[in-house]
């Protein structure tokens, strides 16, 4: 996937928040620091890869490219399950 990436001051927490652009859309991520260390990752939760293989006719398929969307999606934290 190709992406473009811009980090942004949020005005609303005042934290750093980064965004990505990818083929799909745009999407928001956050930056986790990692344990111990001086140093973190961006991270970017729940982005679909596939779309859900609903009904038996598509259970064992190959998976099927999924839609891309408008705005910019919110991938900060895990989507219910």
């Amino acid at each position: 996937l190709a992406y473009n990436r811009s980090s942004v001051l949020s005005p609303l927490v005042g934290q750093l928040t980064n965004w990505v652009k990818v083929e799909l859309g745009s999407l928001r991520g956050q930056y986790v620091s990692v344990k111990g260390k001086e140093t973190g990752v961006y991270a970017y939760l729940g982005v679909p890869f596939a779309k859900p293989p609903l009904g038996p006719a598509l259970r064992l398929a190959a998976p099927q490219p999924v839609e891309g969307w408008e705005g910019l999606k919110d991938a900060t934290q895990q989507p219910p399950m």
